[in-house]
């Protein structure tokens, strides 16, 4: 089995004969990062991996999986455990999936697709869906996202992302749709944020995030 680091699975073709449940349960363990490198891989054993993903655990899925195994996944998959797209995967695949997700899951879009795709994507995106994106997108791949989103889904923003992109998705978020900043965000970041929200949206800050930055985004939604 390619197991690369404690915290990453790898399962290629020649791994299939080995996938009993008992042996695959104990290889996924509190794996963050499992990589299904084939399409070799039978329907029921990639439910069952996703099923198994831990919140914040990371599924990417080659791009020769078809379409509605890739689907299935990502109605199994958990709260808070992340479906990541590779770069080849076909847009009508990646819609798909957006179309599919749990509610609470979160889907991770490849940095590379284009502001088009990009809202191709976005707009299937299921309610209570948690979509990422990678702290490198342009802002117009970020503001073609935040304007895509549908009523009841969320747009997470971690602690990486650039200002001028917490700022775009702050101002361009649509109508019944959530931003969610990450607590570790700076608080110039955050109120940056609020003062920038469009009333359309609403802004949702994390649980674990400090008095401060809480009263900091308070003052600037409702100035005076």
């Amino acid at each position: 089995m390619g197991i690369k680091t404690k915290n990453e699975l790898v399962i290629f073709s020649g791994d299939i004969p080995d996938l009993s449940r008992d042996k695959l349960n104990l290889l996924l363990g509190n794996k963050k990062i499992v990589k299904c490198m084939t399409d070799r891989i039978s329907t029921s054993t990639l439910e069952f991996i996703a099923a198994a993903l831990k919140p914040g655990a990371r599924l990417l899925l080659d791009s020769s999986i078809t379409q509605d195994n890739m689907v299935l996944v990502a109605k199994k998959m958990n709260t808070g455990a992340i479906l990541s797209q590779g770069a080849n995967t076909a847009i009508p695949n990646v819609a798909a999936v957006a179309k599919a997700l749990k509610p609470g899951a979160r889907l991770l879009l490849a940095p590379s697709i284009s502001k088009e795709n990009m809202a191709v994507v976005v707009k299937e995106l299921n309610r209570g869906g948690i979509l990422l994106l990678d702290p490198s997108i342009s802002q117009d791949q970020m503001e073609a996202a935040a304007q895509a989103l549908n009523q009841d889904t969320f747009l997470f923003l971690d602690a990486d992302t650039t200002a001028g992109n917490i700022t775009a998705a702050a101002k361009e978020i649509a109508r019944g749709a959530t931003l969610l900043l990450d607590s570790r965000i700076t608080r110039d970041n955050m109120e940056a944020a609020a003062k920038a929200m469009s009333r359309r949206g609403t802004l949702l800050l994390d649980p674990t995030t400090s008095q401060g930055k809480m009263k900091a985004v308070a003052r600037a939604l409702n100035p005076g």
